[in-house]
């Protein structure tokens, strides 16, 4: 629901425009994300662009709807509690599509919260969820997901909010307990995002 999906007719492409000027298909996905298309051969994957497509004989919104149920089979593993007393869960599948389950909020669905659901996905095969109304839970989001940039492939993200299926921003006022923790967290990850 984040995004509308448009079924676009390939192009006619010469066989001399196949290569390099092929684009990449996506779409911005919560103000700081994109969702692309990926063909997982096992060993290795690529992004598929729009000559791919085109050979395929598939549109764009063909492709991500086959996408969208193969993300939904591979993605059975549940979320376990990360300690005893606190509204924290991690997850991690065995793959590095971890951050493409955020297309998937019935997910979230079985988690119990009493506030809203707020997710981090800080590396390419981890992801974590905290209660917004579990003031520890949330500071151990922020301490787990800073620890976890120093890891290889680190994703540069904000902290998002799941709200009637959309995720959103999380976005804290300055009265909040953990608004210093928050901005903190948001600027460096800002800083990775303009280092990388």
């Amino acid at each position: 629901k984040n995004a509308t999906l448009f079924d676009e007719k390939g192009q006619n492409r010469s066989e001399k425009s196949r290569g390099f000027d092929s684009l990449l298909l996506n779409f911005p996905f919560c103000d700081q994300l994109a969702v692309g298309l990926i063909y997982d051969k096992g060993e290795s994957y690529m992004h598929v662009r729009d000559v791919e497509l085109w050979d395929w004989k598939m549109s764009f919104k063909q492709a991500m709807e086959l996408a969208m149920e193969n993300l939904r089979a591979i993605s059975t593993r549940d979320f376990r509690v990360v300690e005893e007393g606190l509204n924290l869960w991690v997850t991690a599948w065995p793959d590095e599509h971890t951050a493409a389950r955020l297309l998937l909020p019935e997910l979230f669905e079985r988690l119990k919260v009493r506030g809203e659901i707020v997710m981090m996905t800080p590396t390419a095969d981890r992801m974590l969820v905290a209660d917004s109304a579990d003031k520890d839970a949330l500071l151990a989001l922020f301490e787990i997901s800073s620890s976890l940039r120093k890891q290889p492939r680190p994703i540069p993200m904000q902290p998002m909010v799941l709200r009637k299926e959309v995720w959103e921003p999380f976005v804290l006022k300055p009265n909040h307990p953990c608004y210093q923790e928050w901005h903190l967290f948001c600027l460096a990850a800002m800083n990775v995002t303009y280092e990388q």
